[in-house]
């Protein structure tokens, strides 16, 4: 392939804007050398536009065979989106960028106005698992009280595949949020309600060890087992909850706290009674 020949028709079609053209020309750039590879890149540099993120976007998320580093391309990537940071939703709806790893760095690293959004949306089109796993991540790392949510909503009670990672993951963001979050999906499923409470009992915050407590009054007799047996394994974590539960009002909530406190035996449940 002549490369002078390369460069003029790109300069010609990046002036146009004509990503059809482009992405022909995109699909060739691996047949050439690495030298002549970043005289596009270095043309592709000069376009300040919404035009060259996507091309660079489009280069990025494809198996071109390029000798290009990817972390060369999430820089060039991560200095125009700096600029235009509302171009990276946008991206996200993309059809033509199939392989979106990138982005999501990069939705991590600016986190503009409306990411969340994107990220989510992005989540209920892909089926790949480490895609998947990839967004969640990111959704994690962002740890906004709107990424929490919107990670909750994503529980679906069809699939119980998906929603143990998801659950795990509002888990991993350790903040109040989350646990209100797994709070808002107890009462929906039995095995979602495990799920939920394993996640609470990972958790260091004492609140997620309240919900674990809270559910010692569960309607069904799966969590309420499951929950008795998670404060057994920890009994230390959640004996001020028991005692609080002691002063309730609530005849129910007492009696259920000295059962516990019974069930748990030694010293360590006798001594605040």
């Amino acid at each position: 392939m002549n490369e002078s020949a390369f460069i003029r028709e790109l300069k010609e079609n990046l002036h146009k804007r004509d990503f059809i053209k482009i992405k022909v020309l995109v699909s060739h750039l691996g047949q050439l050398d690495t030298l002549s590879q970043n005289r596009f890149l270095l043309e592709l540099s000069k376009i300040d536009s919404e035009f060259s993120i996507e091309v660079l976007a489009y280069m990025a998320g494809t198996q071109l065979g390029l000798a290009i580093p990817e972390a060369q391309l999430f820089d060039m990537l991560l200095e125009k989106v700096v600029e235009q940071p509302e171009s990276l939703n946008k991206l996200f709806r993309n059809k033509e960028i199939v392989n979106k790893k990138l982005l999501v760095e990069l939705a991590v690293e600016i986190q503009p106005a409306g990411i969340v959004s994107a990220l989510v949306n992005y989540y209920s089109e892909t089926k790949g698992t480490d895609s998947r796993s990839d967004l969640l991540k990111a959704l994690v790392e962002i740890g906004s009280g709107e990424a929490t949510r919107a990670m909750s909503a994503l529980v679906s009670l069809d699939d119980e595949a998906a929603w143990i990672p998801i659950v795990t993951s509002i888990g991993a963001m350790e903040t109040p949020d989350a646990v209100e979050s797994l709070n808002q999906l107890l009462g929906q499923d039995e095995e979602l309600d495990r799920t939920v409470l394993q996640t609470c009992y990972g958790m260091q915050l004492p609140l997620a060890h309240r919900l674990i407590v809270d559910s010692l009054h569960s309607p069904w007799v799966s969590t309420r087992k499951r929950a008795k047996v998670l404060i057994n394994l920890a009994p230390k974590n959640y004996l001020p909850h028991l005692m609080n539960n002691l002063s309730s009002w609530d005849s129910d909530f007492v009696i259920q706290a000295l059962n516990m406190l019974g069930d748990i035996g030694d010293a360590i449940g006798v001594r605040p009674i």
